[in-house]
């Protein structure tokens, strides 16, 4: 016997009935697939955070958090304009 794929189960069903009608013999297994996700945070207030980490680690940190704020605020801007009928490439009000 070999492995002819993974699929969901109502697919599985349709091929295996399939390949019965030409006369294979077919078996269908379930089995349970996972994964493990593991992620990193940081909480608290940056001035909490400024004692604990290094300098350099502290730095990166506040550059990224920067960078991400102002590019929220430039997607907001950008969404509340649209919605607005702002025409697009007139210089727009900051």
């Amino acid at each position: 016997m070999f492995l002819l794929g993974e699929y969901y189960e109502d697919e599985a069903r349709d091929i295996a009935n399939r390949l019965k009608e030409v006369g294979m013999k077919v078996d269908i297994r379930t089995f349970t697939a996972s994964r493990l996700e593991l992620f990193h945070c940081l909480e608290g207030r940056m001035s909490v955070l400024k004692g604990e980490l290094l300098e350099k680690d502290y730095a990166r940190y506040e550059r990224y958090l920067m960078r991400r704020e102002s590019s929220t605020v430039r997607s907001w801007k950008a969404i509340h304009l649209r919605k607005s009928g702002w025409p697009e490439g007139r210089s727009q009000p900051v």
